[in-house]
């Protein structure tokens, strides 16, 4: 199966079909491929106004996507978890986003 990447090079051809509901009412559209459904959910980050959740990678296979990148909380890391899992279609979301360590390692204090 490929893997659709995006915020990469767009794919030249057509990802393994996979047909799911996406959106509410008349904004309801059908998304046929895992590229897709990867997009959607990264415009379902641009949506709730986190800039921090703009800079994360999401890929999609199937209906698995993946989430990857650093952000800067723990709260943000499982905002982006729930908005995936909320994408119709997606059944199961792989959390790889990085929350960097913000102690310091002499004072084991916390910086910031």
């Amino acid at each position: 199966m490929q893997q659709a990447i995006l915020k990469q090079e767009a794919l030249p051809f057509a990802t393994t079909p996979r047909r799911c509901l996406i959106g509410e009412g008349e904004r309801r559209r059908i998304v046929s491929t895992t590229q897709q459904l990867a997009e959607q959910v990264y415009a379902a980050f641009q949506q709730l106004g986190y800039r921090q959740l703009r800079t994360l990678h999401c890929k999609s296979n199937g209906a698995t996507v993946t989430l990857q990148g650093t952000i800067g909380s723990f709260y943000l890391k499982q905002i982006a978890q729930s908005t995936a899992a909320k994408v119709e279609g997606v059944e199961r979301v792989v959390n790889e986003i990085e929350v960097p360590d913000m102690t310091d390692s002499k004072t084991n204090r916390r910086l910031g």
